[in-house]
C-alpha cells in the first residue's frame, strides 16, 4: 500500500528532550509498505540481506541522532525522506520539531523507530531502558493519542 493509507506518515516527529544533534540523514527514498506476505519475504530475504551487508545507515534509514548529554543518545529512525529540520550540530530544545515519520530502510510500514543508546553510533551502541511518562505504550490493537504538550518530560 502507498504510505498515505498510514496514519503516521508525515506525522511530526519531536525531540524529546534538549540535545545536541549529532547525526542528521533524510536522502534514502521512502518505499511502499510490506503488508502482503510475498513483500514481507522479498524484503526479509533480499532487503534485508542487502541492507544488512551494507550498514546499519542502510538499516535505521534516513535518521536523526540526539545527544541528551551524561552519556545517553536518542535515535529516531525510517524518517521521510526530505523531511529533516535540523542539521549535525544543531541545539534542540524538548518538544522541537526534528522530522516527519516516514517508510525508509528496513521498515515494513510507515512508523518511528525510537530507541536511547549509550553511544552516537547506532550499530555499536547499547540501548538504554527507559519509561514513558504520563502516557502507555500501545497494545493489542490499541489506538491512543498523546497529550499534546510543549513542556519539557519530568
Amino acid at each position: 500500500r502507498r504510505n498515505s493509507a498510514f496514519p503516521a506518515f508525515g506525522a511530526p516527529l519531536l525531540a524529546v528532550a534538549d540535545g545536541t544533534v549529532v547525526r542528521a540523514t533524510d536522502r534514502q527514498r521512502d518505499h511502499l509498505s510490506r503488508t502482503s506476505l510475498l513483500a514481507l519475504l522479498y524484503l526479509m530475504i533480499l532487503e534485508a540481506s542487502v541492507r544488512d551487508l551494507s550498514g546499519v545507515k542502510r538499516i535505521v534509514g534516513n535518521h536523526v541522532v540526539l545527544d541528551l548529554g551524561n552519556g545517553t543518545y536518542a535515535l529516531y529512525a525510517h524518517l521521510q525522506r526530505g523531511s529533516l529540520t535540523v542539521r549535525e550540530g544543531d541545539r534542540v530544545t524538548a518538544g522541537q520539531p526534528l522530522a516527519r515519520c516516514g517508510n525508509s530502510g528496513n521498515s515494513t510500514e510507515p512508523h518511528l523507530h525510537f530507541q536511547l543508546m549509550d553511544g552516537p553510533d547506532p550499530d555499536t551502541a547499547r540501548g538504554l531502558p527507559f519509561t514513558w511518562r504520563g502516557i502507555g505504550v500501545p497494545r493489542n490493537r490499541e489506538v491512543f493519542e498523546a497529550p499534546a504538550t510543549t513542556s519539557q518530560p519530568a
